[in-house]
């Protein structure tokens, strides 16, 4: 699929839309991806900063809206995955190790729920 490059400077809705293609993709194809989810949830972070400055700017985020809620829907929806995932890169052991490591759930902005967050803590805990 052919792609052209965008000359110029490249404006924070510009990274939110490529953002958003690129967490698309890749909650997509979660299954060995291992460091692949790191990029996901550190995408979805830089959304959740990005997204309130645009709307103060006047943003039009409509179009972004419905993507920006079904890649949190699928995230949620897959989390046990992306725990799994995630374990070889994020430092977590298994479940049943001697892993002394406590992990506090950090909340705020629109990402994460508070529902993932006590997954998340919960298995590397």
């Amino acid at each position: 699929m052919a792609r052209s490059l965008q000359s110029g400077q490249v404006t924070p809705a510009d990274e939110l839309r490529e953002l958003l293609s690129t967490s698309e993709k890749l909650v997509a194809s979660v299954r060995g991806s291992g460091a692949g989810v790191l990029v996901l949830l550190e995408n979805m972070d830089r959304l959740s900063e990005l997204w309130p400055e645009l709307e103060a700017a006047g943003v039009d985020l409509r179009p972004e809206a419905g993507r920006w809620e079904t890649l949190q829907a699928t995230v949620r929806r897959n989390g046990r995955r992306l725990v799994r995932e995630l374990r070889p890169h994020a430092g977590c052991q298994p479940f049943g190790s001697n892993n002394t490591r406590t992990a506090t759930p950090v909340g705020g902005g629109i990402w994460p729920s508070p529902p993932l967050q006590r997954r998340s803590a919960a298995a590397c805990a």
